[in-house]
């Protein structure tokens, strides 16, 4: 396969995207021939075509490909970068604001237990109403339900399990808030322009998240309190959603970047093996049975933000 290289230029279009634009001539027997040798030849010069840093591709190059005279292909290939991140001073950030979120939790741990703890009973009783609706004839102690259903031995016991139940979403609740703040800290310092095939990407995730959780807190009142499904709830229109969903991801995806940019500078990492474990935790069984490839990025990306979030705890 003889293939020559005749020009090529580079123009760069909205700062994040750089093209690389040329011309080929290839050796070919056929149309179909040619374009498959070009590409082949443009393929393995991807890198090498690259007009900035490979390793801030934010991902694999596009190619354009269309023949001109008779074993002529003009290219062009198309670089989408990372956007520039300018570091803010992020360790006096976290640590000024550690102090002052240390110094009240907003809201109050018992406040957050006390509410989940009077929703789980509200939907336990729910639930023991439903089924007795079904069956007129049946007498059943709401305590007799529980334990039927849950395995609780007495009134005491429920209590317990709804108890730690409220405790354990009370610091979900409270852990959220405190990324969430401290995050908008860290891009109020330093603002990072979050790629348009990034965001897009993100809002789909987002949409389909509140496809499945809208349902879900009707018959789970505590879900509401959730982020999305607070936001769902101030929306009056498709439009709205849209808009306001759109802006969540904008912010999700700038979090992450810079976060991302932090774990590099304090060489943060995560690697296969504990990917692989979270993954088991998750699943009690082999990974791989899984889309691993798309399983194993989801959940790198979530614990190196985990990792980055409890390093910023101990500025």
């Amino acid at each position: 396969m003889t293939v020559q290289l005749l020009a090529t230029r580079v123009h760069e279009k909205e700062g994040l995207v750089s093209i690389v634009e040329g011309e080929l001539v290839v050796e070919q027997a056929s149309a179909e021939e040619g374009r498959k040798n070009a590409l082949r030849w443009l393929t393995a010069h991807l890198l090498e075509f690259c007009p900035g840093s490979p390793e801030d591709l934010l991902v694999v190059p596009f190619v354009e490909l269309r023949e001109g005279e008779v074993g002529r292909w003009h290219f062009a290939i198309h670089y989408q970068f990372f956007p520039h991140i300018a570091l803010p001073d992020y360790r006096r950030i976290a640590n000024e604001f550690n102090a002052s979120w240390n110094s009240y939790v907003s809201p109050p741990v018992d406040e957050v237990v006390r509410n989940t703890e009077e929703q789980l009973s509200y939907h336990l009783r729910k639930l023991w109403d439903q089924e007795h609706n079904k069956d007129n004839e049946k007498e059943e102690s709401l305590h007799a339900f529980a334990e039927r259903v849950f395995g609780v031995r007495s009134p005491k016991e429920l209590q317990q399990r709804l108890r730690y139940v409220a405790e354990q979403e009370a610091r979900i609740q409270i852990e959220m808030s405190y990324e969430r703040a401290l995050g908008q800290a860290l891009l109020d310092a330093s603002p990072v322009e979050a790629p348009q095939v990034l965001v897009d990407y993100e809002m789909d995730l987002l949409l389909r998240s509140l496809a499945i959780h809208i349902p879900l807190a009707s018959v789970l009142p505590w879900m509401a309190g959730t982020p999305l499904l607070k936001l769902a709830a101030s929306l009056s229109s498709r439009n709205d959603l849209e808009e306001r969903v759109r802006s969540e991801a904008k912010w999700r995806v700038s979090l992450r970047l810079l976060l991302s940019r932090i774990a590099a500078e304090e060489r943060i990492k995560v690697d296969d093996e504990d990917i692989r474990a979270l993954a088991a935790g998750l699943w009690g069984e082999d990974p791989a049975t899984h889309n691993w490839p798309t399983v194993k990025l989801f959940l790198k990306d979530a614990l190196l933000i985990a990792r980055t979030f409890a390093f910023l705890k101990t500025c």
